[in-house]
């Protein structure tokens, strides 16, 4: 189950899962450690760490594909047409790079204002993010999902 917000879900399914002590395991994820507590005060409860970059572009590239964005076209890899969609969105200015590395290589890029405030309105209705500091800044503090 993911994504999983208040204890009461637990006791709505519970049913659905006798223990027939046969070994099996259900795996849940949650940001709340009490919603996690609740379901088996007795197990392990992990806590994620935040991604590294080159973790988060992996993620990013597993999603694309998982989502569908990301289509096969032979002979070229994922990454190759990750890296043209890419390219694409900073074509029509919904991305726009920040750096470039001395190769001439992409090295980071930004989101237009108006595509950014979309993309954290979308993403906060699904609770995918929660803005942790909502001064108005130029750098906004993210807190990325995490689960337990």
């Amino acid at each position: 189950m993911d994504d999983v917000w208040e204890t009461n879900a637990w006791d709505e399914v519970r049913r659905l899962f006798p223990d027939k002590n046969n070994g099996s395991r259900i795996i849940w994820t949650t940001q709340l450690s009490n919603v996690a507590i609740y379901a088996d005060s007795s197990g392990p409860i992990h806590h994620m760490n935040f991604l590294s970059l080159e973790q988060s572009l992996k993620l990013l590239n597993q999603l694309w594909v998982a989502e569908g964005f990301l289509k096969p076209i032979t002979p070229k890899s994922l990454e190759e047409v990750a890296k043209e969609y890419l390219e694409d969105l900073i074509d029509r200015n919904l991305i726009m790079v920040r750096d470039w590395s001395y190769s001439g290589e992409l090295k980071t890029c930004n989101n237009h204002d108006l595509i950014r405030d979309l993309i954290v309105r979308r993403a906060q209705e699904e609770k995918f993010l929660h803005i942790m500091n909502q001064k108005k800044s130029a750098l906004p503090k993210y807190s990325w999902k995490n689960t337990v």
